[in-house]
């Protein structure tokens, strides 16, 4: 077991230490491979608050691939994500064949600074606090939940998220495991150049580029889905993944507001990140991201920062929203003198 920072929740209860060691099962959060696990070690505070511990990773094909000044966006989102899954399944009796549909996301960055990487790995804890909890013949059928993070003991963000669980049974009747063959889709557009989204690795480049559409600035851009990513397909889907679909937002908004704000990519960050998902995202059926950005805003003192609103369309409806905050961390604040 490792040693916990000072600040260490699971310490300030009089518990022992949460290690960060080794992953959890990669039953417990889903995932195939071992290597996608990020939760280390739970606990329980009481019925609907609980504390989850994580490793940042150092050598992940997308969550570094990128400005290595700070951590992946993904990596809390995931993390969260991924917990509540643990949590479910160790804590409140979920059974291990329920599929999880997950219905809206969130995350607010609190501090910046917090967000800064260091030569070694470093702990995340997510403290959960549940709400809106529905069970249905005493299993949990829906779920919401609070979510606040530490990186190395700062306080980094604030968010949650919501979710229904479906017995494996009738989430195959209406989502037969034939939906899982892979089918590329046949018009997808060219990807943007890695350096236009802050990556390095063309693999995980997930849209082609924005172009102008209609009025009030708005641009669109093709959703591109490799399911052969280790990451985003870790295992077969018979839908576009939720994390996809978040990269794709941070990925779209990063390329509409470098040239908004005249800026590198690898200097904008993702401050704010709200998004809803309404129905599934089809594979092999082209997928449209529209981003409309709102008014720069300019403080005295401080970072650029523009908003910007997002949807995913398919067949012209709807599947997916969000918004989102883009910051231009200028030389101070990457400099450490805010």
């Amino acid at each position: 077991m490792s040693t916990a920072s000072p600040d260490d929740p699971r310490r300030a209860l009089g518990k022992p230490a949460l290690a960060f060691d080794a992953p959890v099962s990669r039953t417990l959060t889903h995932r195939a491979s071992v290597g996608e696990v990020l939760p280390t070690d739970t606990l329980a505070v009481d019925d609907n608050h609980f504390l989850v511990a994580a490793q940042t990773p150092r050598s992940h094909l997308l969550f570094n691939d990128g400005p290595d000044r700070r951590h992946d966006l993904l990596v809390v989102v995931e993390t969260v994500r991924q917990g509540g899954t643990v949590v479910a399944h160790r804590f409140l009796d979920m059974p291990l064949d329920r599929a999880f549909v997950l219905r809206s996301a969130e995350v607010e960055v609190v501090d910046v600074d917090a967000w800064r990487t260091r030569p070694t790995p470093s702990q995340l804890v997510a403290e959960l606090r549940l709400s809106d909890v529905l069970r249905r013949d005493g299993v949990i059928a829906r779920m919401s939940a609070e979510a606040t993070v530490t990186i190395d003991g700062a306080l980094a963000a604030r968010g949650g998220g919501a979710m229904v669980a479906v017995p494996l049974g009738a989430y195959r009747a209406v989502r037969p495991p034939t939906r899982k063959r892979p089918r590329p889709t046949a018009t997808a557009k060219p990807a943007l150049p890695p350096n236009q989204v802050g990556r390095r690795n063309s693999r995980n480049v997930v849209i082609s580029r924005p172009v102008p559409v209609g009025e009030g600035g708005s641009r669109a851009c093709e959703l591109l889905v490799d399911p052969t990513h280790p990451h985003f397909f870790d295992h077969p889907q018979d839908h576009v993944p939720g994390t996809l679909m978040v990269e794709a937002y941070r990925q779209a908004a990063v390329a509409v507001g470098a040239d908004l704000l005249v800026a590198d990519a690898d200097d904008l960050f993702v401050i704010g990140c709200s998004t809803t998902f309404l129905r599934y995202a089809e594979l092999g059926t082209p997928t449209v991201c529209t981003v409309t950005p709102g008014e720069i805003s300019l403080p005295a003192e401080g970072c650029p920062t523009v908003p910007l609103e997002l949807t995913l369309s398919q067949s012209n409806a709807t599947v997916a929203t969000a918004s989102l905050r883009l910051m231009h961390l200028t030389e101070a604040v990457e400099g450490g003198r805010r």
